[in-house]
């Protein structure tokens, strides 16, 4: 008698904390730029009542964090697709409300539909880190595209054959298989001035 009561306080227990969602990876479906908002599959198996385990249903306008300020004049944004990872975030309370700027909070604590996606979150690492960690940079890709600021070092990259490098009191501007550095600019100085006392020796010849 005493041990059903127990297993039944237990089964009620379980239930409650099945229905408390904390943080789970997630894989976008679809993003809506406008709204920045992204329906999110959860990666993972549910655990219905029965005791059947299910995959995770999808959460649709989940909010999307970026790294900006709060006045939103100064960010960081890039493309968000369909198959990329993050990391969702269930709020303790209901969405809506602060969405919308209102004061009606539904009691609806760590549910699914209380979704926040943090972008970044991936299954494989990101090669580039080891470099940032390697040179204490910030680097930012896009393709074939980068910037890296360090405190020795600035680079902007578009490919391997046009960048401009800051390092060490030089800048260097490559262009395909011309390459611009100080030392460059101060001999076509030399060479300017060699054609102007060439050309005034010319002068007081005539």
């Amino acid at each position: 008698m005493i041990q059903k009561f127990v297993q039944q306080i237990k089964n009620t227990v379980q239930e409650s904390l099945d229905g408390v969602h904390t943080c789970i990876p997630g894989e976008i479906v679809s993003f809506d730029a406008d709204k920045c908002t992204a329906i999110v599959k959860p990666i993972g198996k549910i655990k219905r009542p029965d005791g059947q385990k299910v995959d995770y249903p999808q959460i649709a306008k989940v909010p999307l964090h970026f790294q900006q300020s709060s006045t939103q004049e100064s960010c960081i944004c890039f493309p968000v697709k369909p198959g990329d990872g993050c990391l969702l975030l269930f709020s303790e309370q209901a969405l809506d409300a602060w969405r919308s700027g209102g004061e009606e909070f539904p009691d609806l604590k760590h549910d699914l539909t209380n979704a926040i996606a943090i972008m970044g979150v991936c299954r494989q690492p990101n090669e580039l880190m080891q470099e940032a960690q390697n040179k204490d940079a910030i680097i930012i890709r896009q393709k074939d595209s980068r910037a890296m600021l360090s405190n020795d070092e600035v680079l902007l990259k578009r490919n391997d054959d046009q960048f401009m490098q800051m390092k060490g009191g030089e800048i260097t501007l490559q262009n395909g298989g011309t390459v611009l550095t100080k030392k460059y600019f101060e001999e076509q100085l030399e060479r300017i001035r060699e054609i102007r006392i060439s050309e005034r020796n010319f002068y007081q010849k005539l």
